[in-house]
């Protein structure tokens, strides 16, 4: 599924051409790079679980950090990107895929 997403002043969007979705939304006092993560976020709130998603944007910033070619710098883009993107290390122990495998 590719899903496009976009943002801007104040505003981000995102279609999914597949299900012929488009979203709108304003949020009032945000930049333009963080517009285009609340894109990319509403977005996958519309991903059902399994799917293989491309997203797809215009804004090479977001598409290299989630891509994690870029560093972060800013503390306000980094909450953003863990809304996206979050892994953690665990111990064995508390990992419920480790369990599985035995």
């Amino acid at each position: 599924m590719e899903i496009y997403t976009d943002g801007g002043e104040d505003k981000y969007c995102f279609v999914i051409p597949d299900k012929n979705i488009v979203k709108t939304f304003e949020k009032k006092g945000i930049t333009n790079n963080e517009s285009e993560y609340l894109g990319v976020i509403e977005a996958i709130k519309h991903v059902e679980p399994g799917s293989r998603v491309k997203i797809l944007t215009d804004s090479k910033l977001v598409a290299n950090q989630l891509r994690m070619e870029w560093h972060i710098k800013e503390k306000r883009l980094l909450a953003l990107f863990k809304e996206v993107f979050e892994i953690e290390w665990l111990p064995r122990s508390r990992n419920k895929a480790g369990k599985v495998l035995g």
